[in-house]
């Protein structure tokens, strides 16, 4: 390619699952990053991709995945700075990514966070790759925060929902930004406390942190995810999918961009 291709991956959620469907849509047609960062999932997807890990192995495990793999309720939460430990969700992660340092992986990778400390957006471009992805998948009071280099990191979502920029500045000459989330559902129903807590989050996020970075984008894609809720671990491979279904039809736009 004659240019220097970028895949930003965005946050959300289940949705999120989508992301593994676009990147094998592209291998199968022969386009590869050279830079790739991510969001939340689209860190999670991003950052097992440029470890090498196969993208049918991905799919298989993405599309199985339940709450109870992801899931460690602290006993305590009161004193706790989340309900969910995310001892799990690292270690899943460390089940196949090992303990790669981001600056030695296969592929060009960086994944943003948010500092609770400082209130800024974090690039995590070096260091543990296991570590980088939990901290930028940490949705607040949800997961623990991930204390890093002095920092209390959270999801890079409260900030930003795709990290374009980031994407550009480590190196990407052109960036195609693929969105998973969309606008917010009219359908939704908060029957319990949790469900309160996530559509508050995506309220903000879709006011605030959705086009942030995305103008700087060379083309924005949005696959359509019909019957996946965002923070319900099912039909997930109706996300795939999708995601597989709007990478086979972007296949032409992305070459033009890099030829």
């Amino acid at each position: 390619m004659a240019k220097k291709l970028g895949f930003s991956l965005s946050g959300g959620g289940a949705k999120g699952i989508a992301h593994a469907g676009f990147l094998k849509a592209m291998e199968e047609n022969g386009i590869k990053p050279d830079v790739v960062t991510g969001c939340s999932m689209g860190a999670v997807v991003g950052g097992c991709y440029c470890a090498g890990v196969g993208l049918d192995e991905l799919k298989n495990c993405l599309v199985k995945l339940t709450r109870k793999d992801l899931l460690d309720f602290n006993l305590n939460i009161f004193d706790r700075r989340g309900i969910f430990a995310g001892k799990k969700m690292l270690n899943l992660l460390k089940k196949y990514v090992g303990t790669r340092d981001i600056k030695n992986l296969n592929v060009t990778y960086g994944c943003i966070a948010t500092d609770l400390i400082s209130g800024k957006l974090v690039d995590l471009t070096s260091g543990d790759l296991a570590l980088a992805i939990r901290a930028s998948a940490s949705i607040p009071a949800v997961f623990e925060p991930v204390d890093y280099n002095d920092k209390l990191l959270v999801d890079g979502g409260v900030l930003v929902r795709n990290p374009v920029k980031l994407a550009k500045k480590l190196g990407a000459d052109v960036v195609v930004g693929v969105d998973v989330l969309g606008g917010l559902s009219n359908t939704y129903k908060c029957k319990k406390l949790f469900d309160v807590g996530m559509r508050t989050f995506s309220v903000i996020d879709n006011l605030y942190c959705a086009k942030l970075g995305t103008k700087t984008a060379d083309l924005m894609i949005y696959p359509q995810i019909k019957n996946v809720e965002t923070f319900n671990f099912k039909n997930l491979k109706l996300a795939y999918d999708a995601g597989y279904k709007i990478g086979l039809e972007n296949v032409k736009n992305v070459k033009k961009l890099v030829s």
